[in-house]
């Protein structure tokens, strides 16, 4: 059996073990191995040019100037990694999260080099993984070499995969607090989504969620609920607090029963504590907590996830905002599939109906296809539910419309009009044109130019204005908003948006209210959920 060699904790060399050309691979967020990545970042000149797989970064470790040897790729555009794409030193892989355990292990995502953070060994010579599986579990089998931080702080946590001394190459004892992630209060907009989305929620339902403002205020409007379930990517500080209230208990998962099922853990010390050697919390690689089959056999199983922007036909953008890539595909596809395919399962999409002086509800989105629409399930915001399962292309336009910002509902109406001439308006030079909200069409001779709409994309932020669109009594109708605060304009809209998402603004889950959606009974096709 070969033994770990143990390396220099104040100068680890890792200039000896990265090779010129190599990826290397660390755990994500709150699961990096500091120690190790910092002395990587300060050593990159001695090894020549390297690639780095970068997942969620809450740290400062990697710089701009680090391009000078070594090359960034990521999932996602998370924390630290919009500094990084703001300088154009970040390239985007964009994958869905189910596909990445594959892409490691097929070599498509090669990965030569795996740093991790581990806890100390147990009784039984078993290392933790410790805040992180995911795909590190897939990255462990791929790896040329394996170099562990052993951080005596590290919660010992359990897992599917345990490390033994065998497993590791290289080895550095370090005793510091692991990375906290701070948690996010919500405002009021987003506790008004989460009450929305509580309505959908029943007793017993499996969720999944992310973390930040909007996932808390969400958890935090659930605590009422009883034996609730959790399968989910990440987990923080919320899911110690309602499991040691009762709420999340597990106890009618139709899988797992009994056990809170996540890739990471996102929180801080609470959670970290909690977690520690806690066997009702467990720890589990990205091809199960991922899979389409795995998500499939859960009952009731809510998933909740937000996005940038929705359109009116149900097509989401999570990844680009004002340009920058700030979001990711993620595992968002996978969830709202699975949820799809669950017995009494709920797809939500939540996500505040503006962004700084833009709308969230748009007429064509400004970045790329995330979710299709094939997939959308029910979109949140604070106005309330639209349930687009079942529905035509139309019901989902009246639908979303109904609950996009009052001030920019009668330009989402003009707008699509104009984009769908067949739905009802007449593109006439003699005729001046006026469009009810029962969709009819009137029509007075004219001299004026044909009606012009507005586009509404997240980009350019919705705009009524009199250069955007004919005036408002040359359409019949007054647009609400004026030529004030809806055409500010992009860097008014990305400002409030990154902000936003600065706090982590991440989605939902659902409940009925009087009209309620439980079991994943569709709404009435004739109303959509609207406070």
């Amino acid at each position: 059996m070969i033994m770990a060699k143990t390396l220099d904790p104040e100068a680890p060399d890792l200039a000896s073990l990265v090779r010129r050309g190599d990826t290397v691979l660390w755990g994500q967020a709150n699961a990096e191995p500091l120690i190790l990545t910092r002395a990587l970042m300060a050593q990159r000149h001695a090894i020549g040019r390297f690639r780095v797989f970068l997942g969620i970064n809450n740290s400062d470790t990697c710089q701009p100037e680090h391009a000078d040897c070594v090359d960034f790729l990521a999932y996602c555009g998370s924390g630290s990694n919009r500094v990084l794409d703001k300088t154009g030193k970040l390239d985007i892989v964009p994958c869905h999260y189910s596909h990445l355990a594959r892409a490691i292990r097929s070599g498509a995502l090669p990965i030569d080099v795996l740093l991790l953070q581990l806890a100390p060994a147990d009784a039984e010579g078993r290392y933790s993984l410790s805040l992180a599986h995911e795909y590190l579990v897939p990255a462990l089998d791929a790896a040329r070499v394996v170099i562990a931080e052993i951080n005596e702080q590290a919660p010992w946590t359990c897992g599917e995969r345990y490390l033994r001394d065998e497993d590791i190459d290289y080895l550095v004892h370090t005793s510091h607090p692991p990375l906290a992630s701070a948690r996010a209060e919500p405002n009021e907009t987003e506790r008004a989504i989460a009450r929305n989305v509580a309505e959908l929620v029943d007793d017993g339902a499996t969720l999944q969620f992310g973390l930040g403002a909007l996932p808390e205020a969400i958890l935090c409007a659930l605590a009422d609920r009883r034996d609730l379930g959790v399968h989910s990517g990440t987990i923080g500080d919320t899911v110690a607090e309602l499991m040691d209230r009762g709420t999340i208990t597990n106890a009618r998962k139709s899988i797992d029963r009994g056990v809170t099922v996540t890739g990471m853990m996102m929180g801080g010390p609470r959670i970290h504590a909690y977690a520690q050697r806690n066997p009702r919390i467990q720890f589990r690689s990205t091809e199960y907590t991922h899979d389409a089959d795995v998500l499939a056999r859960i009952e009731r199983f809510v998933a909740l996830n937000s996005a940038i922007e929705v359109d009116l036909s149900g097509q989401i953008n999570a990844e680009v905002a004002g340009g920058r890539y700030v979001g990711a595909v993620g595992g968002a596809l996978d969830f709202l599939r699975g949820a799809h395919r669950s017995k009494g399962g709920l797809p939500i999409v939540a996500l505040p109906s503006m962004a700084g002086s833009a709308s969230r509800i748009v007429t064509r989105l400004s970045g790329p296809v995330s979710t299709p629409r094939s997939d959308a399930g029910l979109i949140v915001t604070e106005h309330g539910v639209a349930d687009l399962r079942g529905l035509s292309l139309r019901q989902r336009r009246e639908r979303l419309i109904a609950i996009a910002h009052p001030d920019f509902r009668e330009a989402l109406e003009l707008s699509y009009v104009g984009l769908q001439p067949d739905l009802g308006v007449e593109r006439r030079a003699d005729a001046r044109v006026t469009v009810s909200k029962e969709g009819s069409k009137h029509e007075k001779s004219s001299n004026r130019l044909p009606l012009r709409t507005a586009v509404g994309t997240f980009d350019g932020s919705l705009r009524s204005n009199r250069r955007q669109c004919e005036p408002a009594e040359r359409c019949g109708r007054r647009l609400s908003g004026g030529r004030g605060r809806q055409a500010r304009g992009a860097r008014a809209a990305t400002a409030g948006l990154v902000a936003r998402m600065g706090r982590g603004g991440l989605p939902s889950s659902h409940h009925g209210h009087r009209r309620r959606a439980r079991g994943g009974k569709a709404l009435r096709p004739d109303r959509t959920l609207v406070r």
